[in-house]
Formats: C-alpha cells, sequence, structure tokens
C-alpha cells in the first residue's frame, strides 16, 4: 500500500451535487478563482480536484480534495473556514442540490498517475466485508485505468 510518501494514510473530503439551472457558470468561476484556493490555503489540504457529469443522470459536480491525514477535516482552521463563509461562498450555497459530502481515509491506493475523468463507487459494507484490494487491483489491469484509490 503507497501513501504518496506519507507514513499515515491521506484523508480525502469527496463531494457532490447538482446546482441550479443557469448557475453552472457561476459556480465554476467561484469554484477556479476563489473557493480551491481558499481551501488550498488551510494547512494540511494538499490537493483540489473537480469534475463534471459527463452525459448520464446524478449529481453535475464532484470535488475532491485530498488532505495531508483525515484528522485535517476536522481541524481548528478548517473548521474556521467553514464557520466564516465568503460572501461569495453565501450567496453560491443556496444554488446547491442533492448534496453528498463524505470525510474519507485513504486506506490503499494503486497507480500515481491522473487522468481526466473519474469512476466513484459507494458501499455499505463493513471493512472487511467487500475484497476492496483484490477488486482495485482487478480494476488498475484495465487499459487505460492510471490510479484506483
Amino acid at each position: 500500500m503507497a501513501y504518496d510518501g506519507c507514513d499515515m494514510p491521506q484523508g480525502l473530503l469527496a463531494i457532490w451535487h447538482d446546482v441550479l439551472p443557469g448557475r453552472e457558470a457561476d459556480v465554476s468561476h467561484w469554484y477556479n478563482v476563489e473557493h480551491h484556493p481558499e481551501r488550498l490555503s488551510v494547512d494540511g489540504f494538499l490537493e483540489a480536484h473537480r469534475y463534471r457529469l459527463a452525459g448520464r443522470e446524478g449529481r453535475q459536480f464532484m470535488s475532491l480534495y485530498r488532505t495531508r491525514d483525515p484528522g485535517v477535516l476536522f481541524s481548528a482552521a478548517y473548521r474556521a473556514r467553514l464557520e466564516a463563509p465568503t460572501p461569495r461562498t453565501r450567496e453560491l450555497m443556496p444554488t446547491y442540490r442533492n448534496m453528498s459530502r463524505t470525510a474519507c481515509r485513504i486506506a490503499l491506493e494503486l497507480g500515481r498517475a491522473g487522468g481526466g475523468a473519474v469512476a466513484a463507487f459507494a458501499g455499505a459494507s463493513a471493512p472487511g466485508d467487500w475484497p476492496i484490494e483484490d477488486t482495485l487491483a482487478r480494476l488498475q489491469e484495465r487499459p487505460g485505468v492510471l490510479r484506483c484509490r
């Protein structure tokens, strides 16, 4: 199991959501010029990625924030940002619909390259009930798959 040189598993904040019709450009601009830079200024936030759903039904946007460790998502610095949103954040949050926000611990990572598309799988089984290592190893062998996390 590789954790990009870290001794402990890194954290990951995954957020899925839709926005009201007609507000997609506003939200994308806000992510690019304000929200992602703001989050990356919080000590322990390492990367921010945003994806847009291609085609099918489901939530329009997915944002992934990788952190030094899962505790960063419960830190005083991060809580301060959540509790003091910027004026633009207060304006745009009411346009969000169907939001799901999940704090995770990266338990396994295979591959190091990143691509332009992402697939996310959700499950409700208890740890050990699902052979995640085998599943990710099989996915990693597929043509075009660069990383499984």
